[in-house]
């Protein structure tokens, strides 16, 4: 009973001072690499492409927790993901210079890969989605829009600076 009643207890302390945050900062930076390459099949961007990005990547990139890349048909997409701590602005810089010092050894007429950063948390965390048979696309849009910016609007004024990211807006119609 008195062991029941201890963790009781220490369940509600610990409980109460633990903090909260809704939108949690995940510090894991992410540099993504993509070639493209008009008409070669997943196969051969494979082999001729990613391959020898990635090779190349992790030989001279330092602080790479892990890799994932796929090919698709005239693309490949690498994603590097660094430990924490790691310069992400140092990291695409190597990451591009590593794809210019390889583009000899890739087929010729591909072009120099598209590098960017990112993180886990440059994803929307809100999406809206608004389709209608009778209302025209651009009519949906701007009642939408209208009676949106209202709700965000109400979100400043409560001290909530909820950032046009957060807000990203699908319209389709089909």
């Amino acid at each position: 009973m008195v062991l029941a009643i201890t963790i009781f207890l220490f369940g509600v302390i610990s409980l109460a001072k633990m903090s909260i945050d809704i939108f949690p900062v995940i510090s894991s930076p992410i540099v993504s690499c993509v070639w493209t390459y008009q008409g070669m099949s997943p196969y051969y961007m494979e082999n001729l492409v990613t391959t020898v990005t990635e090779r190349a990547l992790t030989s001279t990139i330092n602080g790479i927790d892990r890799m994932e890349s796929n090919s698709l048909s005239g693309m490949s997409i690498i994603k590097v993901y660094l430990r924490k701590g790691t310069p992400i602005g140092e990291a695409v810089a190597m990451v591009s210079s590593v794809g210019a010092a390889i583009l000899r050894q890739l087929p010729r007429g591909i072009s120099a890969p598209f590098v960017t950063r990112s993180s886990a948390t440059d994803v929307p965390v809100m999406q809206l989605a608004i389709h209608s048979d009778t209302i025209a696309e651009e009519k949906l849009f701007e009642k939408r829009w209208s009676r949106f910016e209202k709700s965000r609007r109400a979100f400043y004024m409560l001290g909530e600076n909820l950032p046009a990211e957060i807000m990203k807006i699908a319209v389709q119609n089909t």
